[in-house]
């Protein structure tokens, strides 16, 4: 059987065809790199194999079957048996693949978000674990199916259905299609057999920048949309992202240890770029923060029904529709410019990681100040037609 050469790697192992009839015997390229390893393509099957000449014969033993075994499983198999098969009177014996026990998605999801492999990765915190958790019940097949069904009988060809049944919320596939991702990863790093990744090469929405729902340039509909947010906690939260420009994430896991409202002061342990970080609050953000009603004792935004959990997403407000969650974001970086505010500074303000010039910039901290958000609130109010006093009066009153 002739051999055909290639450079081994995951990605070229997955692209090769099945033969049309026969076999196809398939070799890494490089001298040294993988010895003795091959590769025979069939019509439905890729099988690795050891070939080896020794003692005046050439040797062959079956390894194991592409996915299950991977790339890095079938060269440590090789070199093992190739050890082996240098005594000829050593027998051959049967590679030992433990089967993948079949544990559900569920038990998966729950190891990932407990058991840290790598020291060098973020713990969860448990807003994040429920709202992966919730992603899961809500598109993880349907009603969130998947979760109670073994890692093993999870494929590609699921996933990519749920990708194309999902192409009218890219965000929400990707963010899917990630956290699975995550969870087959850490199985590989805390199990000892051999499991295939469904998620191998499967492709996620491109990410899109969405523009505003209203013409910038012109007045500014959010403060007024706002306002008529019946609900007081979801109406602050609201207030609260438009004027310090937070993600949404952030803002929903405040707590009120967090928090010095006589400082106007708030302290956010963890971003979402893993920073630890202290914001000067706006006169108007301080109220908003002042009218949240205290029904628990950790969560500010906390739910009215569940425990421990926060308020959920909020949906985009106004008819017609004016105004996102991220908008909040936009709305403030442009603020931030037009009151003249250095670009470092409302990327500080806003939670992002500041990039510069330097080393130096990596020793910054509390590079802006009570003087930048005020200037940021009154222009948010004069985008809004209302005099900034005006607007904090309405935020403590309404």
């Amino acid at each position: 059987m002739a051999t055909q050469r290639i450079k081994f790697t995951e990605g070229s192992i997955d692209k090769l065809p099945f033969s049309k009839s026969g076999t196809n015997r398939y070799a890494d390229q490089r001298k040294g790199v993988f010895p003795n390893l091959y590769l025979d393509v069939g019509t439905k099957t890729k099988t690795w194999r050891l070939v080896k000449f020794a003692h005046g014969k050439t040797k062959s033993k079956t390894l194991g079957k592409w996915p299950a075994m991977n790339l890095h499983s079938a060269a440590q198999a090789a070199d093992t048996m190739s050890e082996r098969v240098a005594d000829a009177t050593h027998a051959l014996p049967a590679p030992v693949v433990t089967q993948a026990k079949e544990i559900s998605l569920r038990q998966a999801f729950l190891r990932h978000t407990t058991e840290r492999v790598d020291p060098r990765t973020k713990e969860k915190t448990a807003n994040t674990v429920y709202d992966y958790l919730s992603t899961l019940q809500n598109h993880a097949g349907k009603d969130g199916e998947w979760l109670d069904v073994p890692i093993d009988q999870i494929t590609r060809a699921m996933i990519n259905a749920q990708m194309k049944a999902m192409k009218d919320r890219p965000s929400q596939a990707t963010k899917l299609l990630r956290i699975i991702s995550a969870i087959y990863r850490n199985e590989m790093l805390i199990r000892d057999d051999v499991i295939d990744d469904p998620t191998f090469r499967v492709r996620a929405y491109p990410s899109k920048t969405k523009e505003l729902l209203f013409d910038p340039s012109g007045r500014w509909p959010a403060f007024d949309a706002i306002m008529q947010v019946e609900d007081v906690t979801a109406r602050s939260a609201w207030l609260v992202m438009l004027f310090t420009g937070i993600r949404s994430s952030n803002v929903r896991s405040i707590e009120w240890a967090d928090l010095d409202l006589e400082q106007n002061m708030l302290n956010i342990p963890r971003l979402k770029n893993g920073t630890k970080r202290t914001f000067p609050l706006s006169e108007a953000a301080t109220a908003a923060f002042k009218r949240v009603p205290r029904i628990r004792d950790k969560l500010v935004f906390a739910s009215k029904t569940k425990a421990g959990v926060p308020i959920a997403h909020q949906h985009a407000l106004g008819t017609p529709k004016v105004l996102r969650q991220h908008d909040t974001r936009h709305l403030f970086t442009s603020a931030g410019s037009m009151a003249g505010i250095d670009r470092s500074k409302v990327k500080y303000l806003r939670g992002d990681i500041v990039l510069g010039d330097g080393a130096d910039v990596g020793y910054m901290h509390g590079i802006a100040a009570h003087e930048d958000v005020e200037k940021i609130g009154q222009l948010v109010a004069q985008k809004s037609s209302a005099p900034y006093s005006d607007l904090v009066k309405a935020i403590t009153n309404h």
